[in-house]
């Protein structure tokens, strides 16, 4: 019984460093796009009846061109807050409950003063 309980301690353990490590490495990378650090254009048109570049649109001659800078963009924030979510949740999965009551109270107590 005691073998069982060390192996699933084990294997929680497990669990929270990889998404520890997933979290870490997908943020990274998605935040690299979302937060705008790369040098890619915000807009990018695109489409299927022309492979010319087109940098500047008017409102009446977009029926044809999709902007897919927008569409990325969109994207690469949800990928960024759905990795950083991960990262929290292996965050959190690997400290004990007595561990956040200590830290919880320590923030409330010097938020008091």
């Amino acid at each position: 019984m005691e073998v069982e309980k060390q192996r699933m301690q084990k294997l929680e353990a497990a669990v929270g460093c990889q998404w520890i490590i997933m979290g870490a490495v997908w943020t990274t990378f998605y935040g690299y796009e979302a937060l705008g650090f790369s040098k890619d254009p915000d807009n990018c048109y695109a489409s299927d009846f022309s492979d010319l570049r087109v940098t500047d649109l008017h409102d009446n001659e977009t029926a044809d061109f999709v902007d897919v800078g927008e569409r990325f963009d969109i994207v690469f924030k949800i990928c960024y807050y759905s990795s950083a979510i991960l990262l929290a949740m292996g965050l959190i999965h690997c400290i004990n409950v007595k561990s956040i009551r200590i830290l919880t109270k320590a923030i409330g107590s010097c938020a008091q003063q």
